[in-house]
């Protein structure tokens, strides 16, 4: 997503911090800040990097390096590493389904068609959280689209290697599989 004009350094999404202020106004975490209430967590990078270049006084590249941390630093990519060495992956999906019930369905891991359940750590604010017996966790946010379809995203974190995203994808897939099948019902 980098751009490509005379003179422009790369996209760096690891800007200093005094920098970032000295340049945009603000601070990093008040763009996030602000990207949050526009709950551009349920965006693509592009997504947000446009909303960044359309709806502030922020120049292209700024837009970009901002919209590339914020996307890292929330975890939005498919997968990030985090400091920890430990890894992120992010799954999203879209249900025309009241949110009320999509949230009780989700929160009942009882009824999920896997083995491996996971135990509810907290469900509030439009979020519930899981805690798995790999020490992993995960927490799902919930966002109501215009036109009533509801999309969740799924943020599984604290996996300690790359080649263990797959089957944790897998599961992610498989879970929200049977809860769609299951509001078909």
């Amino acid at each position: 997503m980098a751009l490509f004009k005379k003179n422009l350094p790369p996209v760096d999404p690891h800007i200093e911090a005094d920098k970032v202020v000295k340049e945009t106004g603000h601070q990093r975490e008040e763009w996030f800040a602000l990207l949050d209430e526009q709950q551009a967590f349920i965006w693509t990078a592009k997504q947000i990097v446009s909303w960044l270049k359309k709806r502030t006084k922020l120049s292209d590249w700024w837009a970009e390096s901002i919209g590339l941390a914020y996307v890292e630093a929330r975890g939005l990519g498919k997968i990030s590493e985090q400091p920890t060495g430990r890894f992120t992956f992010t799954i999203k999906r879209e249900f025309d389904v009241e949110m009320s019930r999509l949230y009780t369905v989700l929160n009942d891991v009882h009824s999920w068609v896997v083995f491996d359940r996971p135990r509810v750590l907290a469900a509030k604010g439009g979020k519930i959280s899981f805690a798995f017996d790999d020490k992993t966790r995960a927490h799902i946010h919930f966002v109501a689209k215009d036109g009533g379809a509801i999309v969740i995203q799924v943020q599984h974190e604290l996996i300690p290697t790359e080649a263990g995203i797959k089957p944790r994808e897998l599961y992610w897939r498989e879970v929200l599989g049977g809860v769609q099948r299951r509001l078909e019902a």
